[in-house]
């Protein structure tokens, strides 16, 4: 989403959908921005923690336990199951504090790379949670819960793997803005109809079409942060090496382009976000 699209695109959305909840118009300033997103999100999810300017953002303690059971017993959570590679890795983040202190470090290392996209991060993110609790799935995010980010203990990567998880789970974050302003489908109900699941990107897992879609648009978003900033890694870093997500996601964009029902499904953003992806991906 900051490669695919734009920061602007980013920040436009985040302005139009929390304008209504900000006191100063003028000129406002990052705390400005902070509030109206936290009323925002108080209107639309009451359920949903937000914390305060004054919270870390990033967290190890038990403090949101309340919530983990909705998030992820909600088919909507966009939890990262990948393949067999990480299952037979060690993961090397088990303890909270540790997974939290190392996500934090390669937040403030990432901020030298690329202070625009860390401020987005701030902005759009309240809480990287580091859940003591043992919770398979590597990282997740859920539409219904915004600005909350799980990191579990099974997550996998160097310092530079670590900045790739964060970029994923905020790709999302965006997403979640991005469709609740610009809308992606003309039938909900079909999203969540079996037949029409198609193999995700980077899990290989077969997935409702929004979430395919997000797996496309977060693998293509990968790629670029590579292109441009990270470096292709040879190994598993955060993410399966380059040339096994392009082959996963090229096939999961076909398969969305060749699905009957998707001409009529997805609105003009979508066709967008899917053309943009398939113009950045090179060839298999």
């Amino acid at each position: 989403m900051y490669h695919l699209l734009s920061p602007h695109t980013i920040l436009e959305n985040f302005v139009t959908l929390t304008h209504p909840f900000l006191d100063n118009t003028t000129q406002p300033d990052r705390v400005d921005l902070k509030k109206a997103y936290r009323q925002f999100i108080a209107h639309h999810q009451p359920h949903t923690p937000t914390g305060d300017h004054a919270a870390a953002l990033f967290s190890a303690n038990n403090d949101h336990h309340s919530i983990m059971p909705n998030f992820f017993a909600n088919e909507a959570v966009f939890a990262d199951e990948h393949d067999t590679d990480f299952h037979k890795a060690h993961a090397p983040y088990q303890d909270a504090l540790t997974r939290s202190q190392a996500l934090q470090s390669a937040f403030q290392s990432l901020k030298q790379q690329d202070a625009d996209f860390c401020f987005l991060f701030e902005l759009l993110v309240n809480k990287v949670i580091s859940s003591p609790e043992p919770t398979p799935g590597f990282s997740a995010t859920n539409p219904k819960f915004q600005g909350i980010i799980f990191m579990m203990q099974d997550i996998i990567g160097t310092e530079r793997g670590l900045k790739e998880l964060m970029v994923h789970e905020f790709t999302h974050t965006a997403l979640f803005l991005d469709e609740r302003r610009h809308q992606y489908y003309t039938d909900y109900q079909l999203l969540e109809q079996k037949e029409h699941y198609i193999e995700a990107a980077i899990s290989g897992l077969f997935l409702p079409i929004d979430r395919s879609l997000h797996s496309t648009i977060v693998s293509t978003e990968i790629f670029l942060l590579r292109e441009k900033l990270l470096g292709h890694p040879t190994t598993l870093d955060g993410h399966p090496p380059t040339e096994k997500i392009l082959k996963k996601t090229r096939t999961t964009l076909r398969r969305l382009q060749n699905h009957p029902i998707i001409p009529t499904l997805f609105t003009p953003r979508a066709h967008e976000l899917l053309e943009r992806c398939d113009a950045i991906l090179p060839p298999l």
